[in-house]
């Protein structure tokens, strides 16, 4: 059975999407094509705390409701279960035509089966978990065989929706003017003058993928040396980019770069990062959600893979201006399978990719 959409224009659709930046970008496209092929439908988003910002300004989304799981966690059971109980009555009182779920978990077709009474509810069914599914894609391994916004988008065949035809990310920026005098300061604090080449860096990232997250990262010290041959060929001014977490890991690389760096680790909102990062010549990271708010924003990237796909989780695009580096002679690249990282010690994949090699990739795109 499938969505007919002759019977009725202005469906209700709740999107799930609980997890990081990435994943939430990865909704974009699918976002779009809904509003284009039902322009009236309208669409609620079901996410965690790290991701609202993203879509607060993006035309096709008409409402958010949001699960703050580290408060959840911090509750007293008894408040805890109030807490979640308002959110679930607060979409049950939406009546939902629609569910599309892109946790790859059961509980929330659970609950759009028997609290929201969501009648079409859509999905993976990974390791038997889309079983309170109506209409379901089975994946085996993971997301391994094509992008992730693709398989998003597959699920859209239940609504007689085509994939389209271009690979693109959206995000919307806000408060142009504030933004702009905030750039302004920003540029005047450290002396960097208009035709100055700015390089964002953005060494760490992704605290959705859990304790696993460091197995992803490009040592420090290439980090280092990387920036030392930007700075030494193109003058560069570089600004280290991350969370307030991930202020250690910056202030270990710049530690050993030998000009002075900008330290924003934890320093920027989403709005504010994207608006630097549309004012730079390059951004240059692993795999992470602000890597994909830049291509996002159509900026020259450079992303650094290693047990990670760059098929399934690279940058989302066509253009020759957005390209993922990995180590190409590395047999057991990607490891990353069944939504798991391997404990791997010697981590070949990134210690084999050279700062070289990496420069080499951004000289062709200077």
């Amino acid at each position: 059975m499938q969505f007919d959409n002759t019977s009725k224009t202005t469906p209700k659709i709740l999107i799930v999407s609980p997890y990081g930046i990435g994943d939430a970008l990865f909704v974009t496209p699918l976002l779009r094509l809904i509003k284009q092929a039902y322009p009236n439908a309208y669409i609620s988003l079901l996410l965690g705390t790290r991701t609202e910002e993203i879509f607060l300004s993006n035309p096709n989304v008409n409402t958010i409701f949001t699960y703050k799981k580290d408060y959840f966690r911090s509750l007293p059971f008894l408040k805890g279960l109030v807490y979640v109980a308002k959110i679930l009555f607060s979409i049950r009182k939406q009546n939902f035509d629609i569910l599309i779920d892109l946790s790859n978990t059961d509980e929330y077709a659970f609950f759009a089966k028997f609290i929201w009474f969501i009648p079409l509810r859509l999905g993976f069914n990974y390791k038997n978990r889309g079983r309170f599914l109506t209409h379901k894609i089975k994946i085996q391994n993971g997301f391994t065989e094509k992008p992730v916004a693709d398989y998003y988008i597959s699920l859209l065949k239940f609504l007689n929706i085509s994939p389209p035809s271009e690979k693109k990310l959206d995000f919307y920026l806000t408060h142009q003017k504030e933004e702009e005098i905030w750039i302004n300061s920003l540029f005047k604090e450290h002396h960097i003058q208009k035709n100055d080449m700015c390089i964002c860096i953005l060494p760490g990232g992704g605290a959705s993928w859990g304790i696993s997250s460091h197995q992803r990262y490009w040592p420090s010290s290439y980090f280092s040396d990387l920036s030392n041959l930007l700075i030494k060929k193109y003058q560069a001014k570089i600004f280290m980019i991350g969370s307030n977490s991930e202020k250690k890991l910056c202030e270990e690389i710049i530690s050993s770069i030998k000009c002075p760096v900008i330290n924003m680790a934890g320093e920027t909102t989403l709005q504010q990062l994207a608006h630097l990062m549309k004012k730079s010549s390059l951004i240059i990271g692993i795999d992470s959600g602000p890597l994909h708010l830049a291509v996002a924003l159509d900026c020259t990237c450079i992303s650094i893979y290693g047990p990670v796909s760059e098929m399934s989780y690279g940058p989302y695009s066509t253009s020759r201006r957005q390209i993922p580096v990995y180590h190409q002679n590395t047999p057991c690249h990607p490891c990353y399978k069944n939504f798991r990282m391997p404990n791997c010690e010697n981590k070949l994949c990134l210690q084999e990719l050279t700062p070289s090699i990496v420069f080499n990739k951004i000289s062709m795109l200077l």
